[in-house]
Formats: C-alpha cells, sequence, structure tokens
C-alpha cells in the first residue's frame, strides 16, 4: 500500500482494494480520492475536479485498462511486479504516473476501486494549488517524454492509442491553443455573433452541467458545489491553463524543479457517509 502523509483513508479501503489482487494480472489499484478539507471556494472546486474526474475519465480508462496513475494519495501495487519493474523511481516528479505506466507497458492490469475512499488535504489557498499542480503537470510531461516509445510500442495498444495521447492532447496541446479560442469568441462576439455564440456557449454549459452533476450523484456527493460551476469553468479553467504554460516553458528552457513545499493545516473531515 502507498498512502500521502496528507491523506486520511477510510477503514475499509484496504480491504477493498486489496479484494483485486484475485486476478493475477493486477498489479495495482487505484483507490477514490476525495478533497477532505472542503472549507473554501478553491477547494470545493478541486473537490468538482476530483469527482467528475475519477466516476468519467478513470471509469472510462479502466474499462479499456489504461488507468494511467494509481495515486500516491492511496493506491495497492502487487511486491512483485513492482520490485521486477524497478521500484519507485526518483527521475520524475510524478513517479505514481511513471510506475503505472511501466506496469501497463509491461502488460500488467491497473483496477480502480470507487468504493475505497482516501481524504485527502487540498491546497487551500490560490499559491499552493499553482505550485502543487505546477509540479503534477512538469511530472506528467516527464513521464510522457520518459514513456515516449510507449506511443508505439508496448503490450497494451490502449494505452498507445487512447490514455497516452489524451493526456498530451488535454494536458498540453488544448491549453496552448485555448486562449486563441476565447479571443476568437470575443472577436464574434463584438462583430455581431452575438446570438450564435450565446446559443453555442449555454449548450456546452447545460452539457457540462449534466455531466458534473451526474458526477456528483454516482458519488452520493452533495450538488451545492454546482452553483458555482459557471464561475469555476472560467476562473479555474485559467489556473490551469497558466500551469500548463509554464510546466511546457519550463521544458523548453530545461533545467531542474523542485518538489516545492506546500503549507499544511491538518483540516481533513473523513466523512463516515460519502458526502
Amino acid at each position: 500500500m502507498a498512502i500521502d502523509a496528507d491523506t486520511m483513508i477510510a477503514p475499509k479501503a484496504i480491504s477493498l482494494l486489496v479484494r483485486h489482487f484475485a486476478d493475477d494480472k493486477v498489479a495495482a489499484v487505484s483507490g477514490n480520492v476525495k478533497v477532505g478539507n472542503r472549507r473554501n471556494l478553491i477547494t470545493t472546486w478541486q473537490h468538482m475536479e476530483y469527482v467528475t474526474g475519477f466516476n468519467l475519465e478513470k471509469r472510462a480508462h479502466a474499462l479499456l485498462n489504461c488507468v494511467t496513475v494509481v495515486p500516491g494519495a492511496i493506491g495497492a501495487w502487487r511486491k512483485q511486479v513492482v520490485e521486477s519493474l524497478g521500484n519507485f523511481t526518483d527521475d520524475t516528479l510524478a513517479e505514481d504516473t511513471d510506475l503505472t505506466l511501466r506496469i501497463l507497458s509491461a502488460g500488467y492490469k491497473v483496477a480502480i476501486e470507487d468504493q475505497a475512499y482516501a481524504y485527502t488535504e487540498a491546497p487551500e489557498n490560490i499559491r499552493d494549488f499553482l505550485k502543487q499542480r505546477f509540479r503534477w503537470n512538469y511530472g506528467t510531461l516527464q513521464c510522457l517524454w520518459k514513456h515516449k516509445n510507449a506511443f508505439r510500442k508496448n503490450n497494451n495498444k490502449s494505452l498507445s492509442f487512447i490514455a497516452l495521447p489524451n493526456i498530451l492532447l488535454f494536458q498540453f496541446l488544448v491549453p496552448v491553443f485555448a486562449p486563441l479560442l476565447d479571443i476568437l469568441m470575443v472577436i464574434g462576439l463584438i462583430t455581431g455573433n452575438l446570438k450564435y455564440f450565446l446559443i453555442l456557449y449555454t449548450g456546452y454549459f447545460i452539457v457540462d452541467f449534466v455531466i458534473c452533476l451526474l458526477a456528483l450523484r454516482w458519488e452520493s456527493s452533495k450538488l451545492t458545489p454546482l452553483f458555482s460551476l459557471f464561475f469555476q469553468r472560467i476562473f479555474y479553467r485559467y489556473m490551469l491553463l497558466w500551469v500548463s504554460w509554464k510546466s511546457i516553458l519550463k521544458a523548453i528552457q530545461g533545467g531542474r524543479v523542485g518538489w516545492g513545499k506546500l503549507e499544511r493545516t491538518g483540516n481533513i473531515e473523513v466523512v463516515k457517509k460519502v458526502g
């Protein structure tokens, strides 16, 4: 088992994870990470991101056996496989992603357990949030470069053709061009296409709202975060875009990136009934 020091887990989490190893091909199992300190707007937005990410993307990838990260917050690993692949390494800032990709490339399965809850302490201010996400993004970029050969040659075709291209496209390529699309929308509004863009954006927001609603219901979570969804999609999105730009520029420049110390408060609450 691997559990982050800033994380508390539910009483039955370990037994729920371990049962998946009855399948000899399963080499790692991801738990369900939840924000345990929802105290302000920034932590609420992170909660929304965690819920939608696990419910949608991770479940879809699990069906195709291409879950790209068993998170450090809560994960179970088959010891013999981990040792045979060289254990955790320190050549990236995302050692959990790196090990997960090595496991998939070797032909093993990575499972998820949505009932194995872990409550992590998310950053409670923008400075720490940006610092944490920069490390995550830069570490993911390091993993993509380290495993670049997996795009064309490994024992998991879903990893090559779906999961890795998905990370490259939506975490790094789309953010590069996202501001251009926003500028084009503003130009369109100024030039008299207000009705067209309002219909387009309203349709997008309704679809986004329904997806988030379903994700929260699947997790039996409260629906109150939906009230701030519109603002999250504006401000939170640009914070994530900024982190992606910074990661790409830092990679181009070269040089080493430190782990980055975050302020910890210990404000984690373990919810007995999922909320």
